[in-house]
């Protein structure tokens, strides 16, 4: 929660609308609750599962979010509504855009060794 309101406050002082920071936090915090919501479901459902169920799980989580947002994102694309990282005028920062994979990754290792090892009060 400290996090979310510490970039909404970033946000707002680079002169953001209220809108867009209120809108931006929302969502925000509705991605941490249903990630909390994921992750007890996941235990209460399935206990303590061995590693590889858990990498399974994950695993087809993240095919099957490809599969159905790669034509979203391609659609989106070709119809001209986002051209944020196709278009060859906008200048990309690279170094931002690895350091976030890198923080994904670290996270999304974190949820599936809390969801395979730890106890349900960590998850």
């Amino acid at each position: 929660f400290a996090g979310v309101l510490a970039l909404a406050a970033h946000a707002k002082f680079q002169g953001d609308s209220a809108l867009n920071v209120l809108l931006g936090t929302c969502c925000a915090l509705l991605a941490v609750v249903a990630a909390a919501c994921y992750k007890v479901a996941f235990k209460l459902r399935l206990g303590t599962p061995p590693a590889y169920v858990v990498l399974g799980v994950v695993g087809t989580l993240g095919l099957v979010a490809t599969v159905l947002g790669l034509p979203v994102v391609l659609l989106l694309s070709f119809l001209g509504l986002e051209d944020r990282w196709w278009s060859s005028s906008v200048t990309v920062d690279w170094s931002l855009v690895f350091g976030s994979a890198a923080f994904d990754m670290v996270y999304n290792t974190s949820m599936a060794w809390g969801l395979a090892v730890s106890s349900p009060v960590f998850v």
